[in-house]
């Protein structure tokens, strides 16, 4: 077995020791002559999968591939030895019903009047913010009535007033 003499590529010394690793776990030494840090080799590791890793739920550290198996992948925490499994077919995302008024911060009636008074009775949105008297900025009222504007003009309002023959 042939030994091989390590040196530091800065200055030539063997007088080096080993200082922990990259977040790709190559080796990283420190020279103590001239007080430089280095690697003898850089591999970049990839993901193999492209969903994402677990967190491990005792410490949240990001978990490693343990096993790969025909139907799963087992992650293992290198922290605390948690381990874990994961189906390699995942289910396919249900779409969920998008609510509107979700996101926002004051009941709809009050963005309903604001939208309202916008409209109906052409006042600016700082006037908006005396009558509603609410603590609000005139910009989220503006925002309001973007968002409301464009959730309205979804619908369609043509036919609503339509009479029919049979109706007259």
């Amino acid at each position: 077995m042939t030994n091989i003499q390590l040196k530091c590529p800065h200055c030539g010394s063997s007088n080096f020791i080993k200082n922990g690793h990259d977040k790709f776990k190559n080796q990283i030494f420190f020279c103590k002559d001239c007080k430089r840090y280095f690697k003898l080799s850089f591999t970049k590791k990839h993901k193999l999968f492209s969903f994402p890793y677990p967190r491990c739920v005792h410490c949240n550290h990001v978990m490693e591939i343990y096993k790969i198996r025909r139907y799963f992948v087992r992650f293992r925490c290198r922290k605390c030895n948690f381990k874990t499994s994961v189906p390699l077919s995942l289910p396919q995302p249900v779409p969920f019903n998008f609510h509107p008024f979700k996101f926002f911060r004051f009941p709809i009636y009050i963005i309903l009047k604001a939208f309202i008074l916008y409209f109906k009775y052409n006042l600016s949105l700082r006037a908006i913010k005396a009558c509603l008297n609410i603590n609000v900025s005139h910009v989220a009222i503006y925002k309001w009535i973007i968002k409301l504007s464009s959730v309205i003009s979804l619908f369609e309002f043509e036919n609503v007033f339509k009479v029919h023959g049979s109706e007259v």
